[in-house]
């Protein structure tokens, strides 16, 4: 099952296979300020909070400021790459796929350290169903109405 995307195919499910490199050299592309700041913000609350069971916060940046790539980059480097699994939930079908493609691109040994390989499903009434979801699965991309 297939997605199609104005830059590539987004398959529904599959595994990500980590490239070696630096994802920012690769795309040509260059951090800004705020998104450094905000990456370091989230460590520092979630470090600040280790000994409880949760944490929750918000990341509060206009349209367009990099809130999935923030996000994504953070929780693939501090998260995924520790073997955690990832559940993201997103209220759109194209926000599902823009997080798809978000993590795609950050799937670089400079970020990924200690991790071969993604494997992840996207799940909403126009992607995967949740039926099909599998324990290896490390990343699951999902539509809020499923919930």
């Amino acid at each position: 099952m297939q997605v199609q995307n104005a830059k590539c195919d987004v398959n529904y499910a599959g595994t990500l296979h980590i490239a070696s490199g630096n994802n920012r050299e690769s795309n040509g592309y260059q951090d800004f300020i705020h998104q450094n700041e905000a990456q370091k913000k989230l460590t520092n609350a979630i470090l600040k909070n280790r000994q409880n069971t949760f944490f929750s916060g918000i990341l509060v940046i206009p349209t367009g400021g990099g809130k999935t790539f923030i996000a994504a980059e953070w929780l693939l480097k501090n998260w995924v790459d520790k073997g955690k699994k990832l559940l993201w939930i997103a209220h759109r079908h194209e926000l599902l796929d823009q997080a798809f493609l978000t993590f795609m691109k950050n799937c670089y040994s400079g970020l990924l350290k200690n991790t071969k390989s993604i494997n992840y499903r996207i799940i909403s009434g126009q992607h995967d169903k949740p039926v099909h979801i599998k324990p290896d699965d490390d990343v699951i991309i999902a539509s809020k109405e499923l919930f």
